[in-house]
């Protein structure tokens, strides 16, 4: 599209004129405002996910990932200090 297709009138005309002129440009544009609606909302009848459900279903993906790696952590730290806590009273026990 040209510069000149969205260019508005001189201020010397009628504000009818502009007016018009300004619904044509609305016009024009609705199918491509369609679109990226339909890239950020989704379009149901396609069946397709807009950009807006994708993102939410990510944030709770990294929520639950980020559960499981603080159970791993814990999990592994408690390990850790039984694992040493054993090892401890095993030396005492040997002696």
């Amino acid at each position: 599209m040209s510069g000149e297709a969205f260019a508005i009138p001189h201020k010397d005309k009628d504000v009818l004129s502009r007016i018009e002129h300004l619904e044509g440009i609305v016009v024009k544009m609705s199918g491509k405002l369609e679109k990226i609606y339909d890239v950020v909302v989704g379009n149901e009848t396609f069946d397709q996910e807009g950009i807006l459900s994708r993102i939410k279903k990510l944030e709770v993906e990294n929520k639950r990932l980020t559960a499981v790696k603080n159970k791993l952590i814990g999990a592994f730290i408690a390990g850790g200090a039984i694992w040493t806590v054993m090892l401890e009273l095993f030396k005492t026990w040997i002696k």
